[in-house]
């Protein structure tokens, strides 16, 4: 994404499936929905939203596991939003509504 506003890099404990599982929730319950990439960025990993004015664009790529005490291995991907255009009130609710479809319970 040489070209755009890199503005968040997560790292995130999830597989490839879960991350298809949790974009489609992201787009099921905010209306935000994946649009064809940028010319010469069609790739399978980077999906792009439409926003009022401009785009966001959210790449995943998977990275080493992490082994906790040896009985425990949890999948990690580093996972990039950049924004094309779009102010920064767009790129907050964005953020925002991206935060709350990934988040995980916990205890």
């Amino acid at each position: 994404m040489p070209d755009h506003d890199v503005v968040a890099v997560k790292t995130m404990s999830l597989s490839r499936n879960e991350f298809d599982k949790s974009l489609e929730a992201f787009q099921g319950t905010t209306g935000y929905t994946v649009i064809d990439a940028p010319e010469g960025q069609q790739v399978a990993d980077l999906f792009a939203f439409a926003l009022p004015d401009g785009q966001a664009l959210i790449s995943y790529e998977e990275i080493a596991s992490a082994t906790y005490g040896g009985l425990l291995k949890l999948p990690r991907a580093e996972v990039k939003i950049a924004f094309n255009g779009a102010d920064q009130s767009n790129r907050a609710l964005f953020l925002s509504a991206f935060d709350i479809a990934f988040q995980r319970g916990g205890g």
